[in-house]
């Protein structure tokens, strides 16, 4: 079992709702009924976890499904695996195994946890449950497991070409992706934890770039011609969605001027070779 405060109301907000109305005895005694259930419950879940047996596999083992839905057939059990670090977002990150590619990656998500600090290129140990977290497979350290940092600066796995209509597949969540020549849907700027639509080449096929608010991609404009994008490769219900790790993963496919009704606006400086006509 894996509980995510993501949502509704923490034990201190219970407090400040139901108690600091002042000096209702009944208001107090539900206060203290709801710390004393939030206690007996966190102290079971950590009886539970510390008692599971540890169990060391690869993360392929983890990823590898051949349900539908895609539910790690590893769920909830506590596990250990290894990893090098190719995307961080916040206190959580992305991890990879070598050779990288279809099953080899996946999110570990640490909650408030943000220690030890990793970098990309970090090899790491992670210990820790197997969650899915609307219908995305993470490891979950949040409550239970650690992260050990076993070396710095390594190469990250390669990178897998995967084109917009393969964006849609289970085996290519959580490991590190470019795809390339589409052009993004929506114009202005970028904000955060916002979702856009990039189109492949030919026009047949749609994916889902998600921004998140912790990258240095927010406040930037949305690029009007076509572009690579790199991220890693995520999930969210029913949408797969790559995640840019920053603005240099937003890669332009050529150089374009910039038109306003056919004409071009001034200056530009055309690329060598590119006909600005």
């Amino acid at each position: 079992m894996c509980v995510r405060p993501r949502a509704g109301l923490s034990v201190r907000e219970v407090i400040v709702e139901f108690g600091v109305q002042g000096k209702n005895s009944k208001k107090r005694r539900f206060v203290m009924r709801v710390l004393s259930t939030a206690f007996v419950v966190a102290s079971l879940l950590l009886v539970g976890m510390l008692g599971a047996e540890r169990t060391e596999v690869t993360i392929y083992d983890i990823q590898y499904t051949t349900d539908p839905s895609g539910t790690s057939p590893l769920l909830g059990d506590t596990v250990v695996t290894y990893g090098i670090v190719t995307g961080i977002f916040g206190n959580s990150f992305f991890i990879e195994e070598r050779p990288g590619g279809a099953w080899h990656g996946i999110y570990v998500y640490r909650g408030y946890q943000s220690s030890p600090a990793v970098s990309e290129g970090d090899s790491v140990r992670v210990e820790g449950i197997v969650a899915e977290y609307y219908n995305l497979t993470e490891i979950s350290t949040s409550y239970y497991g650690e992260v050990e940092i076993l070396a710095s600066g390594l190469s990250l796995p390669d990178t897998t070409e995967i084109s917009v209509a393969q964006m849609w597949n289970e085996q290519y969540e959580g490991m590190l992706a470019r795809i390339n020549t589409v052009h993004f849907v929506e114009t202005g700027t970028f904000s955060g934890n916002h979702s856009y639509h990039v189109v492949s080449s030919d026009g047949q096929d749609t994916g889902v770039v998600y921004v998140k608010t912790v990258t240095n991609i927010p406040g930037n404009p949305i690029p009007t011609g076509d572009v690579d994008i790199v991220g890693n490769m995520s999930q969210y219900s029913s949408h797969y969605e790559i995640l840019p790790r920053k603005l240099e993963d937003i890669i332009s496919s050529g150089n374009y001027p910039p038109v306003i009704d056919q004409h071009i606006r001034i200056p530009y400086t055309p690329a060598p070779g590119v006909d600005p006509y």
